[in-house]
């Protein structure tokens, strides 16, 4: 059985950014897709064991790839690169997982444009969608721009063999405040872009406040920078051409 390979993204994390021709590092210009997902707000956690079904499930594991066992009753639902979802959604790469959810990049063929579509787990809770569709529409702010919080584009359900599973459709980030400044030679923002981030941050956290939500988890890891806008003008085969075609991997 053959299972594809993470293709670098982020979701669900809050969005800043860069000022006008200034970049934190050399990477910033280009879209940076991270391997793992990361919860914008974090709700109680609930470990995963397998089941005695399927804990007698053997095989080698593979680095930075869900576990195999998870997909059954109230787990992942199986997903492969060209899958269409919701009579629009196009999967063109995967991009991560977490443990209640798998997350893919995919071709809006309404829109022409790229989203993220996170499948959820079927047995996964909903809160992290509901609070995030409460802040982002309408933002009742006019002090923070729209994309600064991960817009809700489109919810559906998927009805699988493993259960039903709730899906969420976002726009794609690129690179972290802390990959940014890991990637720099001195480790350091120049200060002007550490200014302007701050400000940025600081204002998104007040509008979160004033909705009386708390981040429960921010750190620079969970900071985004946002995609230039011509990232969404590359066809399938461009994008592939620039960071790769889905690698898939036997599993023995």
């Amino acid at each position: 059985m053959k299972r594809p390979c993470s293709f670098p993204i982020r979701t669900s994390s809050l969005r800043l950014f860069l000022p006008h021709c200034l970049s934190a590092t050399d990477k910033a210009g280009l879209p940076y897709f991270n391997r793992y997902s990361s919860r914008a707000f974090s709700t109680a956690s609930k470990s995963r064991a397998p089941t005695a079904s399927t804990s007698r499930v053997l095989y080698e594991p593979i680095e930075s790839v869900e576990r195999m066992e998870y997909y059954q009753k109230g787990g992942y639902h199986a997903v492969e690169i060209g899958n269409y979802f919701h009579d629009r959604y196009r999967i063109v790469h995967k991009l991560g997982h977490g443990t209640y959810s798998t997350i893919w990049l995919a071709r809006d063929e309404i829109s022409n444009r790229y989203v993220v579509v996170k499948i959820c787990t079927a047995d996964s809770d909903p809160l992290e969608t509901d609070v995030l569709s409460q802040l982002s529409e309408p933002l009742k702010s006019s002090d923070i721009d729209k994309t600064m919080i991960p817009m809700i584009l489109d919810r559906f359900n998927i009805q699988g063999p493993n259960g039903n599973h709730a899906c969420l459709v976002t726009i794609p980030a690129r690179i972290s405040l802390s990959e940014a400044k890991k990637g720099s030679w001195i480790g350091l923002f120049q200060i002007n872009i550490a200014h302007a981030l701050a400000v940025q941050l600081a204002t998104v956290i007040q509008y979160i406040h004033s909705e009386d939500f708390i981040h429960r988890d921010l750190y620079r890891g969970n900071i985004l920078l946002q995609l230039q806008s011509n990232f969404d003008k590359l066809s399938t085969k461009q994008l592939y051409e620039l960071y790769g075609e889905p690698e898939l991997k036997l599993v023995n």
